[in-house]
């Protein structure tokens, strides 16, 4: 060819100009889009680096808090705490599949399995004082009808014993027994009574200021005692039928409630015990009181209330130091399914506790898991009993229903009456055998109010000592992304350019050239002088 190309220069030239020109624009090609990535990831790092530089030195600069007063969120961090799953526990009226629901006998063993918290149902006597009883009647699950046999009434076209009918004195004189005798044990029926609401607070404070502190100092010779994770606890009351109350006897059990919490001299020590200002990382405190209902008008007003009742204005000894609990909006199925249902959850709301009817099956369970999610609200749901009776028909037992609620569907917390077997799941980390999901809410839009507001950070809470994340304000993982995909698309243009500099107009007459001569034989010497 190269001796052909003495009997045709133009084509000769025209040719290694084509061989050239291709050479040169895939080289271009190749740096120019090498380039543009390289460079925007390094500006990637360089910002990312600034703003994490900038957050740190803004938050050391923030002083920390003169007198904060935030209690923990209701949702627990999504990192693990206390070597289990960061889930809730929640003894549904007690222990009370092992022992009669709502005695302090119930409340205590809760305790001592694991509970993060015990579930008193408040009701009121006549003479106005809260007690711990599921139902309005009194003969399902105490001994009334053999201690006061001729003390039935009639309310609403119902005869029954009603427990709003009798004094805090008769209620004494009544043992409470086993709601289900045919599943569980009856041993324990007709030995205890029926617990006030200032006696539930005097249990859960002994427990967190003598009992808890003697059993974690002993010292352990196995890690036997290690698979249960004793921890401080709290009381997550559900104010009873508040209405009904209202309507049959003129009570407001918010102002009952409030007034006991007043009173009772055990309310300071629950409520400055656990606060998040002394948290360290890898604590975490559960809010000390949780207020649930199904009304949702009930909630608003003890939320008015409280702080009226509590005002800084007005403090005592007993009632400072304490801000407004966490309360928790219940709903049962069908009223979950309805989309009008979130629009009527207050912005005060901490959480939803819906029943496990809502969760099922799991494309409904996620629906609800984000919508809760979106609103920043943590997921209790209730009530998780052991009887084949009771369990879910997508499941065989307990233990297979409690890991879809808390690992696939990714509840935040659970009520339940076998709390030995809902604790071995939590914290046996079961969920790692399966999927567990966590959404993440959409973030808020920022407005005047975020933006002047700054959030206290005690340097010696699990926020400060967590590390660091860049967000705003510099290129994130997306933007480097679109780098990326615009280094490619450089390198895909001079590609094209490659091709069309090949199809062009010289180098087609280049090649058509070098089909018209013919090729002689060419020597050595002259293949050796033209290479």
């Amino acid at each position: 060819l190269l001796s052909a190309a003495d009997q045709n220069k133009s084509y000769h030239k025209g040719y290694l100009f084509c061989l050239k020109s291709t050479s040169i624009a895939m080289k271009l090609a190749f740096k120019f889009g090498t380039g543009i990535i390289l460079i925007n990831l390094l500006l990637t790092l360089a910002v990312s680096q600034s703003n994490t530089t900038i957050a740190r030195q803004e938050q050391e600069e923030e002083p920390p808090p003169a007198n904060p007063r935030l209690q923990c969120e209701l949702r627990l961090p999504k990192r693990e705490v206390h070597n289990h799953l960061a889930k809730t526990l929640i003894a549904h009226r007690g222990a009370s599949y092992h022992l009669p629901e709502h005695s302090l006998a119930g409340y205590r063993l809760a305790l001592e399995l694991g509970a993060d918290y015990i579930e008193p149902d408040l009701v009121a006597t006549r003479d106005g004082h809260l007690v711990a009883h599921h139902s309005l009647e009194l003969n399902d699950t105490t001994n009334v009808a053999e201690v006061f046999p001729d003390r039935t009434s009639v309310i609403k076209n119902k005869t029954g014993y009603w427990l709003c009918h009798f004094d805090l004195e008769e209620i004494k004189q009544l043992q409470v027994k086993q709601r289900y005798p045919d599943s569980r044990s009856t041993m324990f029926d007709g030995i205890f009574t029926m617990p006030t609401f200032k006696e539930i607070l005097e249990l859960v404070e002994d427990w967190n200021q003598r009992l808890l502190p003697m059993v974690e100092s002993r010292p352990s010779e196995d890690d036997t005692d290690k698979k249960i994770n004793l921890r401080r606890a709290g009381v997550y009351a559900e104010l009873k039928d508040p209405l009904w109350y209202q309507e049959v006897m003129n009570f407001s059990l918010v102002d009952f409630f409030l007034k006991e919490l007043s009173e009772s001299k055990h309310t300071s020590e629950i409520f400055n015990d656990t606060r998040c200002e002394s948290l360290v990382l890898g604590e975490y405190l559960v809010p000390p009181l949780v207020v649930q209902c199904f009304d949702v008008e009930v909630l608003e007003d003890l939320h008015n209330k409280w702080s009226a009742k509590f005002d800084e204005s007005n403090q005592t000894e007993t009632t400072k130091s304490k801000s407004v609990p966490p309360m928790v909006v219940l709903a049962d199925a069908p009223a979950c399914f309805d989309e009008d249902f979130w629009f009527h959850v207050p912005s005060f709301v901490q959480g939803i506790g819906p029943s496990r009817k809502c969760l099922e099956p799991l494309a409904t369970a996620e629906a609800f898991q984000v919508k809760a999610m979106e609103r920043s609200l943590a997921v209790h749901v209730w009530t998780e009993r052991p009887e084949f009776t009771y369990v879910s028909e997508y499941f065989s037992n307990l233990r297979e229903e409690l890991e879809y609620l808390l690992c696939e569907v990714g509840v935040d917390g659970v009520f339940t009456e076998d709390v030995a077997t809902a604790s071995l799941v939590i914290n046996q980390e079961n969920c790692k055998s399966r999927k567990v999901n966590t959404f993440e809410p959409t973030p808020a839009p920022m407005t005047a109010e975020t933006i002047s507001t700054p959030i206290p950070i005690n340097s010696n809470s699990s926020i400060a000592q967590q590390p660091l994340q860049c967000s705003g304000g510099g290129l994130t993982g997306t933007t480097a992304s679109l780098a990326i995909a615009a280094g490619l698309m450089g390198i895909f243009i001079g590609v094209i350019v490659t091709i069309s500099i090949m199809r062009s107009r010289l180098c087609k007459s280049s090649k058509d050239s070098r089909r018209q001569v013919q090729i002689p034989t060419v020597s050595m010497e002259d293949d050796h002088e033209m290479l």
